[in-house]
């Protein structure tokens, strides 16, 4: 339900029910994946990157924690830590579309965000 409100804008909403997922079970990760897409949603970029940070200690392996990383990043202007987090995701061996989606974010890197809206 948490992803729905985050779909519709209603963003105040999906980010207290998927606190509550997380309380109810904090090992879910989808729902603190998600949670930090709703912070990146609001504008919380700093917040975002400390949740996926902790994901990614309890998932060391998942491409697309460090996929977001990476575009979190690139938002903020640190582009050097973009790039790190983007060859990781790769080196993990994502899926092709995976990998697609990751090589055309490093190659955007240089653009500004309004070119890339849609992406986030």
């Amino acid at each position: 339900l948490g992803m729905c409100l985050h779909r519709l804008h209603r963003l105040e909403e999906a980010l207290a029910l998927l606190q509550a997922a997380i309380v109810a079970d904090p090992q879910n990760p989808l729902a603190k994946f998600e949670k930090a897409n709703v912070l990146v949603s609001e504008g919380r970029e700093e917040e975002a990157l400390v949740e996926l940070e902790m994901l990614q200690e309890s998932i060391p392996k998942e491409a697309s924690i460090f996929f977001q990383m990476g575009k979190i990043c690139k938002r903020l202007g640190r582009l050097d830590k973009a790039v790190v987090h983007f060859n990781t995701a790769l080196d993990l061996k994502p899926s092709s579309l995976d990998a697609s989606l990751i090589k055309s974010a490093m190659e955007k890197l240089h653009l500004d965000d309004a070119h890339e809206e849609a992406e986030f």
